[in-house]
């Protein structure tokens, strides 16, 4: 009776979390949607959109020092429980702290990471992306703590929670794009200023949630913390060493092409990733959080089951969803905006097209990647990352002057398959290893 009513308590809570992250996807379609209705193709466009993806970026480096935080987290949870409290406590001031550091940096350097990421923009352009980029820094600045609050919000089960709390800036951004569209006009600067004020709203929001599993600092620093630290940094070079290149060679690329071709590429990528985000991101998050217990405790029957459920629920819905967005997607842009030629609609959705055979491969490949995570073994990742990074630049490097965008965007997918098939091979290695070693010492 008790199991049945804690499997229906749990159920329920993956509607909610679904239906959550059903929101949030409209929510960012509806924000890349107004987006082109307020700029199109166009340069102020490239420096918004590109200001956001140096910002997202950003916010994946500054994670650093806290990226294995649900990893240990749940660990503590199930074997020490009486020293969650103290853990959370120790690792969401250091979030803080290291967030608000990083930003710092990052402001005096502003006009170096605009360099990096935008080499072929004209002097105007780059003035004026650094202008933008400084206002989106308090959201760089925030996402170590709002990474925190989410993975104990998830460790506890708040899906709901957790996935309400990553809605908050987006949130907040498509109200001042409403109100933009509304009043005729807005640039890209206001909308830094909103993402800013966002920022202070999300860690407002992170010290409430947080607030129940706090525990007063006392004593020395707990070694489990030190560990978190020492081991994020590992963990973190591979995936930031990933995404910092990825995305420096990335917009370095797209900077050199014609102007708006950033613009076309980032509205295909954000229609990509809230497709993504809506099918695979929800189960993405309980997928992780569901391992590490069953890695944690030693049970394969689990750990398969949970990979079993992954495939089955996230495969059909994101199928389904992307064909729907390929459908509707040339009518809704031309209703949104007459002046933009039929010729950049259909480069947005052929684009779009590419990157979502991209999103599926990384769908797939996040399986094997949560086993790499949850074993803590940070070498495979740079190793795996870093063939990844090499192939990508070579890619680019080779491409003809004057190139198609989307062929970007094949390139991309073509060296993720790559990625794949290594982070498959280390997974089934490392599994084999981890259960196998659980079985000798069972008998």
């Amino acid at each position: 009776m008790r199991r049945a009513l804690r499997t229906s308590i749990i159920r329920i809570m993956l509607i909610k979390y679904n239906i959550l992250a059903a929101v949030g996807a409209v929510v960012g379609i509806l924000n890349t949607i107004l987006t082109w209705k307020l700029f199109g193709a166009s340069q102020e466009a490239d420096v918004w959109l590109l200001g956001l993806a140096v910002m997202n970026t950003l916010s994946m480096l500054v994670l650093v020092g806290v990226d294995q935080f649900l990893v240990f987290y749940t660990g503590i949870l199930t074997k020490r429980s009486d020293e969650a409290g103290l853990f959370v406590s120790f690792s969401a001031g250091w979030a803080l702290l290291s967030g608000v550091a990083f930003a710092l940096v990052c402001l005096a350097a502003a006009d170096l990471v605009v360099s990096w990421f935008g080499d072929g923009l004209s002097p105007n352009t780059k003035f004026s992306a650094v202008s933008v980029l400084t206002l989106l820094l308090p959201q760089v600045a925030a996402a170590p703590l709002v990474h925190v609050a989410r993975c104990a919000l998830n460790a506890h089960g708040k899906y709901g929670r957790s996935y309400a709390l990553s809605l908050i800036a987006p949130g907040i951004l498509l109200l001042a794009l409403l109100y933009f569209v509304a009043a005729g006009g807005g640039g890209a600067l206001p909308l830094g200023w909103t993402s800013a004020a966002a920022a202070a709203v999300q860690l407002t929001a992170c010290g409430i949630m947080l607030r129940p599993w706090y525990a007063p600092w006392r004593g020395p620093v707990p070694a489990d913390f030190r560990a978190l630290v020492a081991n994020s940094v590992g963990m973190r070079i591979g995936h930031s060493f990933h995404n910092f290149m990825f995305g420096l060679i990335l917009n370095n690329a797209l900077s050199h092409l014609a102007p708006g071709m950033i613009s076309i590429f980032q509205y295909a990528k954000r229609f990509a990733d809230g497709v993504s985000s809506v099918t695979v991101g929800p189960q993405n998050n309980i997928y992780h959080a569901r391992q590490a217990q069953a890695w944690a405790t030693h049970d394969l029957h689990r750990f398969r089951a949970n990979v079993k459920s992954f495939l089955t629920i996230t495969s059909p819905l994101f199928v389904s969803a992307a064909i729907l967005t390929v459908v509707c997607m040339p009518w809704l842009l031309g209703l949104l905006s007459q002046a933009e030629d039929a010729n950049t609609v259909y480069t947005i959705k052929t684009t779009f097209t590419v990157l979502m055979v991209w999103q599926a491969i990384v769908a797939v490949e996040t399986i094997f990647v949560g086993v790499v995570v949850t074993s803590r073994q940070s070498a495979v990742l740079i190793c795996v990352n870093g063939v990844f990074v090499g192939l990508f630049y070579t890619a680019v490097q080779f491409m003809a002057p004057g190139h198609p965008v989307w062929y970007i965007a094949l390139s991309v997918a073509a060296v993720q398959a790559t990625s794949l098939v290594g982070f498959a091979a280390a997974a089934a290695v490392l599994v084999r290893k981890h259960f196998s070693s659980t079985v000798r010492i069972q008998r």
